[in-house]
């Protein structure tokens, strides 16, 4: 992730599940924070140039043809796999060794709407190559807990302007939803005001447009904005939030801090 950076507009970017990437990269015996690769909606399919071994997170493996009871499996020179479309929203893929990308402002992570850092600035594509130093060594880790679909924040700055303030609000995942911001379907809230003077935002803000909407903005978000900041989802649940699927439902619970 780029931090320290968003004085300049830059935003955090890296992987919406952080724990996913970790997982994957554990899995091959890369240290956790070694670049991977994030995907979603449909599946991946990749040939080996060289041996390697591959870790998923979040999908399946297919090596030529014959499904892998394990999420990670060993590769040889000519081997065919197949990763299967995401269980939950994005799944991530780690290959054994280090991939040779270039740091740009101090991240591997691509920022698409920029078009710089990963591969190009952009997304991977049929032909690609991807190369990596050293073969990894397949690894055994603990499974994880599915995400919860209770999404936990706390008040923002402009919260007591809310015509009625919640405890809970029960919620869907709008389609049109991405790495930008989690747009919230459901119960539309009233706010005395529609817009602020431009100011701060941070991955987890939850922003309310004049629609009465929420917005929980998300890695690749905007570094200031001008609607009400009617609350900040916590740190440990802006993955869990951004792994849940289109139409899927959830609920926003409010956390009360002490004074």
């Amino acid at each position: 992730d780029r931090f320290g950076f968003r004085k300049y507009g830059i935003p955090q970017s890296g992987a919406i599940y952080i724990e996913g990437l970790h997982i994957a990269n554990q899995l091959v015996g890369n240290d956790s924070e070694a670049a991977g690769i994030e995907y979603a909606l449909g599946g991946i399919r990749l040939e080996a140039q060289e041996q390697t071994c591959i870790g998923v997170f979040g999908a399946a493996i297919k090596v030529n043809g014959q499904a892998q009871r394990s999420n990670a499996v060993q590769l040889e020179v000519g081997d065919v796999a197949e990763l299967s479309s995401p269980k939950l929203r994005y799944a991530y893929l780690a290959v054994g060794g280090i991939l040779q990308v270039d740091k740009v402002i101090c991240s591997f992570s691509t920022y698409l709407p920029g078009g710089f850092g990963g591969y190009a600035g952009r997304s991977l594509s049929k032909g690609d190559i991807v190369i990596s130093e050293g073969t990894g060594s397949l690894q055994s880790v603990q499974s994880r807990p599915a995400p919860s679909h209770i999404i936990h924040f706390t008040k923002g700055p402009e919260w007591n302007y809310l015509a009625t303030g919640f405890h809970t609000l029960d919620f869907q995942i709008d389609p049109a939803s991405n790495r930008i911001g989690i747009r919230l379907v459901g119960s539309q809230l009233r706010c005395d005001i529609k817009e602020i003077r431009s100011s701060a935002v941070v991955p987890g803000t939850i922003q309310l447009p004049p629609n009465g909407l929420p917005i929980v903005l998300m890695n690749d978000c905007q570094t200031t904005g001008g609607y009400p900041r009617i609350g900040q989802v916590v740190t440990e649940d802006i993955g869990t939030l951004g792994q849940l699927k289109e139409k899927e439902s959830a609920i926003l619970k409010l956390r009360e801090t002490k004074a």
